[in-house]
């Protein structure tokens, strides 16, 4: 399960497991985050806007934000895009 997360709303750095219980939950694609993350134009990079909440198989929570990808300026490796994670809530 994947949940999308507008960055106006609620920052990755104070999201929370209180703030689990206010997400919708995409049950049915699989490739939700697909592009959504990234601007490929070549003035483009990461979307700061947006960070993702996953769900595994067995319950556990993680926040997910992308924080290059080496396009543009956001000062990454083109190729080598660098991913953050945190364990929000333990199943």
């Amino acid at each position: 399960k994947v949940a999308s997360v507008d960055t106006t709303k609620i920052s990755y750095t104070n999201f929370s497991e209180s703030d689990i219980s206010s997400l919708t939950f995409n049950n049915d694609n699989r490739l939700f985050i697909g592009p959504n993350w990234r601007n490929t134009a070549s003035s483009g990079g990461i979307f700061r806007n947006i960070f993702y909440v996953v769900q595994d198989a067995y319950g556990n929570v993680y926040k997910l934000r992308f924080v290059s990808m080496g396009v543009g300026s956001d000062g990454g490796t083109r190729g080598n895009p660098v991913i953050e994670y945190k364990l929000v809530k333990k199943a």
